[in-house]
C-alpha cells in the first residue's frame, strides 16, 4: 500500500521524528497512517488483542489529529500562515486526509484490512522475532 513495503529487523534503530519537517513525498503515508479511520482500527485491534482500554479520545483528537496537522503544516507552511490554524485544518488537512484514505481503500479492494482484526495471542507468539539460528559448525 502506498508503494511501500513493511519489514522487521532485529537490530533496527527506531526514531521518533514527528516534530521534524515533513517532505511532500512523506505526507500521503502519514495522513493515511494517522487518519482517524486508521487510528480507530488500530485502537480496536490493540484493545481487543491485549484486553486493555485506552483513552480513545486522547489518541484520536489530541495525538493523531495533532500529528496529521503537524505533517500537513510543515509541508504547506505558507498555506497554514495565510489560512490560520482552524481554516487550514478544515480546508486543507481534513479534505486531504479523506482523499488519501479513500484512494487507499479503493486500491485495497477486497484485500485484508490495514489493521488485522481478532488477532489471537497464539498469532502474536507466532510472529515474534526470533534471533537467527547459528549452524552447529559455527557458520564457517
Amino acid at each position: 500500500m502506498l508503494g511501500a513495503k513493511t519489514t522487521f529487523a532485529e537490530r533496527a534503530w527506531v526514531t521518533y521524528m514527528a516534530r521534524d519537517h515533513f517532505a511532500p513525498v512523506d505526507l500521503r503515508y502519514h495522513l493515511f497512517r494517522w487518519s482517524d479511520r486508521h487510528v480507530v482500527e488500530s485502537l480496536d485491534a490493540f484493545e481487543e488483542t491485549w484486553g486493555v482500554t485506552l483513552d480513545r479520545q486522547m489518541y484520536r483528537y489530541s495525538w493523531a489529529a495533532s500529528h496529521r496537522a503537524r505533517a500537513t503544516e510543515t509541508t504547506y507552511p505558507r498555506r497554514r500562515r495565510i489560512l490560520g490554524k482552524e481554516r487550514f485544518a478544515r480546508w486543507v488537512v481534513d479534505p486531504l486526509e479523506r482523499k488519501v484514505v479513500d484512494e487507499q481503500l479503493a486500491l485495497r479492494g477486497d484485500r485484508t484490512p490495514s489493521v488485522p482484526r481478532e488477532v489471537s495471542h497464539g498469532d502474536v507468539e507466532r510472529v515474534r522475532i526470533r534471533p537467527p539460528q547459528v549452524p552447529a559448525d559455527g557458520g564457517g
